[in-house]
This record gives C-alpha cells, structure tokens and sequence, in this order.
C-alpha cells in the first residue's frame, strides 16, 4: 500500500509538470516525498522555485461520514512533525484504496486504471499533542493535478497553501 501511495503520487505530480522524488525508506522527518519543478521559474519576477514535502499514508478504509471527511488516526511523532511551522511547505496525503487488492489497480491495452482517489490536509500551525492523534480528511481536497499546479503556484509567489 506504502508504495502505491507513492507511485499515485508521482503518476499526479508528472501529469503536472513536477519532479518527484522519494526520500528514503526511513520515516525520520515524517516527509515520504519531495516535488520541484523540471524547470528554474527564478526570474520570473516573484516567483520561487516550489518544493513541497509530502507525508504519504494509505487505507483500505473509505467511509466518508455524512460531513464528507474520512478519519485517520496520525502518530504523535508525524502530527507534531508535520504541525511545526519550520517554513517548509508540507502536506499529508491519504491514499484511498479499495479493500480488495485485486481491484487497486486495473489495466488493458487501453488504459492503466488506479482505483479510488488521494486526498491532501495541511496540518502546519495546528498546536502540538501528546498523543496520537485523530486527522479528518475533506473529500472536498483531492490530491488531483489541478491542485498540485495550483499549490506549486502559490508556493512559487511565497503564498500559504
């Protein structure tokens, strides 16, 4: 599962226009991914060059309750991690997959197919815990290509995601 979070990961930060890079098998600094551009937008006047850093988990579980949020339970050591305001820019990820294996990824002649969707949550600036912690996810805040462009953007102006 750990792995197909990654590749849905990379397979949406390509379709984007971004590099992504798997930082080691070590879930030291609670970061799993990094995403820059293939190509410098310094000189382009504000701008930046974007990185952002991904923590990437995955479930079986994909029961949106009637508010549309999914639970997922966050160790201290990644909330606390990812809640820190060190001014990097950080994002969970939660990749949703359907309960049988055989059906998370499909593939023909025609197609390649991942079943089910990721989703993203900002936790930077929420106050530190002691213990694990429960995370709500929006359906509403798909991990999409269109999201990605729009955050890389927003990052490259120095703008809060």
């Amino acid at each position: 599962m750990e792995d197909l979070s990654y590749a849905y990961v990379h397979a949406v930060s390509a379709a984007a226009g971004y590099s992504c890079a798997k930082l080691g098998n070590h879930d030291t600094i609670s970061i799993d991914a990094r995403l820059s551009p293939y190509d410098s937008v310094v000189g382009k006047p504000g701008r930046i060059n974007p990185v952002l850093h991904l923590q990437l988990k995955s479930t079986r579980v994909h029961d949106f309750n009637s508010q549309g949020e999914l639970s997922l339970q966050l160790s201290n050591k990644n909330y606390n991690e990812l809640s820190i305001e060190d001014g990097s820019n950080k994002l969970l990820v939660l990749l949703v997959l359907p309960e049988n294996p055989r059906e998370w990824i499909v593939h023909t002649e025609d197609e390649l197919i991942s079943r089910r969707c990721a989703y993203w949550l900002n936790l930077t600036g929420n106050s530190l815990v002691d213990g694990d912690k429960t995370v709500h996810f929006n359906k509403q805040q798909a991990f999409s290509v269109d999201f990605l462009i729009s955050t890389m953007d927003k990052i490259s102006r120095r703008l809060p995601i």
